[in-house]
């Protein structure tokens, strides 16, 4: 597929010369695109996998509570927790933690310990055992006043469904680069065929066949779009080096772990190899029908 002699003199085709620069930046666009999608969804798998099987209990401070009655309000709802089957620990979050957590929104130099935060108990279920959601905030409601228990369902699922959009429109912006490639490589050989159609015509009567002539644009396809393909792919492998070098001065608690998999390079390394194919099928079906009305 990847090998075949040229017999006819198409690399002079002005057509042609353009073709390898529009399909690399096809292929540039598309892993981009690509490679946005499978970081995106790798972090909100990491983030799934944090928060599948644990809750998190809020317990907001009340109106002249002191830290004492503050406290035991929080040993009751802990105590709560760890007596509830499907319940495998129950910790306090320390205060402390809660306010690094808001630093970045407030800035470093808002005294955030002195704001009335709630406390927060960090819930991990137990995988052997099921927990009854519905009893379980029942039973906080009538120990802690204005506590509140989120298994952050919601959330899970407005990132799932956000994901799911993003694919979708990658999905299309992918289809539709590909469109535009197979467009470009028709009106290119389409050229080709409309300058050498005397050379063609000559080849028929002297019993080259079909495929052959076929086989000689098709393989040229797949030269240009070898070489725009590769070209494109390293100008991305550039591009997604700075983003990566750019994601590691932000503050982890801002964005999430923005990393390329092994099996990410991989997929995106096989852009360049579908963009060839696809080149080289749309040259041949495009002579083959030309060809055809020919005869």
């Amino acid at each position: 597929m990847f090998r075949g002699r040229i017999d006819l003199p198409l690399s002079t085709d002005p057509a042609t010369r353009l073709l390898p620069w529009i399909i690399s930046v096809m292929v540039y666009l598309a892993i981009l695109m690509l490679a946005g999608v499978l970081v995106l969804a790798g972090a909100t798998a990491s983030w799934e996998t944090g928060l599948s099987g644990r809750y998190t209990v809020q317990i907001p401070p009340l109106d002249g509570e002191t830290s004492e009655e503050s406290e035991q309000r929080l040993g009751r709802a802990i105590n709560v927790l760890k007596r509830s089957p499907g319940i495998a620990s129950a910790k306090k979050v320390p205060l402390t933690e809660v306010a690094a957590s808001l630093e970045p929104w407030l800035g470093a130099g808002t005294s955030v310990l002195d704001l009335p935060l709630p406390h927060l108990i960090d819930v991990t279920l137990n995988p052997e055992q099921t927990a009854d959601l519905k009893q379980l905030r029942q039973q906080l409601t009538i120990a802690v006043e204005g506590s509140s228990l989120d298994d952050h369902g919601v959330w899970r699922q407005q990132v799932a469904d956000f994901i799911l959009a993003l694919q979708i429109l990658a999905a299309g912006v992918i289809t539709l680069i590909a469109a535009c490639a197979v467009f470009a490589v028709v009106f290119a050989t389409r050229s080709g065929i409309a300058v050498h159609r005397d050379v063609i015509q000559v080849l028929h009567l002297i019993g080259a066949t079909d495929g052959y002539i076929a086989g000689q644009f098709q393989h040229h396809a797949l030269r240009l779009a070898l070489k725009g393909g590769f070209a494109g792919t390293g100008l991305a492998a550039v591009t997604l080096s700075i983003f990566k070098w750019g994601v590691v001065e932000f503050d982890p608690l801002l964005m999430p772990d923005l990393q390329f998999a092994a099996w990410h390079w991989a997929a995106i390394s096989m852009v360049p190899v579908a963009a060839s194919i696809i080149a080289m099928r749309a040259a041949r079906a495009t002579v083959l029908r030309a060809l055809e009305r020919m005869q």
